[in-house]
């Protein structure tokens, strides 16, 4: 089965280098969003198995749009994609967050810390 991952960002660098990385190592189809705004509008059309978010994005930030997407009934796991170092306790408040995942990260075994994250007995 293949797996579908949004990937919500500001960053178009930080988006490509994850959908190259996720593409090529795990096989994953991977989707893009510039925006909370898009990630939410993308994540009801699309219906991804998982949802990478940015912390740290203008106008709506990670944590609010993790809100929106739990308030929409999106069932869909949210990992947070971050630089900024985050408290076990602070994640587990956010609510509709299943784990962080720290910037930066390694293209090559990005897929096996995804993967782990959101529970998927198997990478691809």
């Amino acid at each position: 089965m293949t797996r579908h991952v949004l990937i919500i960002d500001d960053d178009v660098d930080i988006r490509d280098l994850v959908q190259v990385s996720l593409e090529l190592t795990a096989n994953w189809r991977v989707s893009q969003a510039a925006s909370g705004m898009d990630g939410i509008r993308l994540a009801q059309e699309l219906e991804p198995d998982g949802i990478l978010l940015d912390l740290m994005m203008p106008e709506m930030d990670g944590a609010a749009t993790a809100r929106a997407l739990l308030a929409a009934q999106s069932h869909v796991p949210v990992l947070l994609f971050t630089a900024k170092h985050m408290d076990d306790a602070v994640v587990a408040a956010m609510p509709g967050v299943t784990a962080t995942i720290a910037k930066p990260f390694d293209p090559l075994t990005f897929h096996l810390r995804v993967a782990e994250a959101f529970g998927w007995d198997e990478p691809w």
